[in-house]
């Protein structure tokens, strides 16, 4: 059986899994509500419990007071009632979120860190399925080269 959903290639999950090659390149970014806060100005962060986006955090952005959520919709909820400054996640599941939610926008960059947030996006297969592995990534090398990827992601891949 195979998992197809986002799952970061990092280290320590290819020392227990296979993966294919990366088919999407992860980020993290900030939102905020509209004219509220700046990355400069916030204080107060939220972040989703148990994930990469909450480790960075807490490890690389001592500026900010971290507040933990089961869900980024709860985050969501106290960013709108000024309990936090801004939110910090996953690029394209913020970006679906600000889709719903025309007050929030993205500020500043987005944030690319490896040691967090691996290589990419991959499918994650036993370690002895290796001809399956040679066969995605050879399905994933044709459709990129021949520009099949590229709509399918224009289509379906929020930036």
């Amino acid at each position: 059986m195979q998992q197809f959903s986002a799952i970061d290639i990092t280290d320590a999950r290819a020392k227990q899994v296979l993966f294919s090659d990366a088919y999407y390149d992860s980020s993290a970014s900030y939102v905020a509500l509209k004219g509220k806060a700046t990355l400069e100005s916030a204080k107060n962060i939220g972040v989703q419990n148990g994930t990469t986006f909450q480790q960075y955090t807490v490890a690389e952005t001592k500026q900010y007071s971290p507040k933990s959520y089961a869900s980024l919709q709860n985050a969501i909820l106290d960013l709108k009632s000024g309990r936090i400054d801004i939110i910090f996640g996953d690029t394209a599941v913020l970006a679906d979120m600000i889709s719903k939610e025309p007050e929030i926008q993205f500020i500043g960059e987005k944030v690319t860190n490896k040691k967090y947030f691996g290589n990419g996006l991959g499918i994650a297969m036993h370690k002895s399925n290796k001809d399956l592995a040679a066969q995605l990534n050879k399905g994933l090398a044709a459709i990129k080269a021949n520009g099949e990827y590229q709509k399918i992601y224009d289509k379906w891949i929020t930036k």
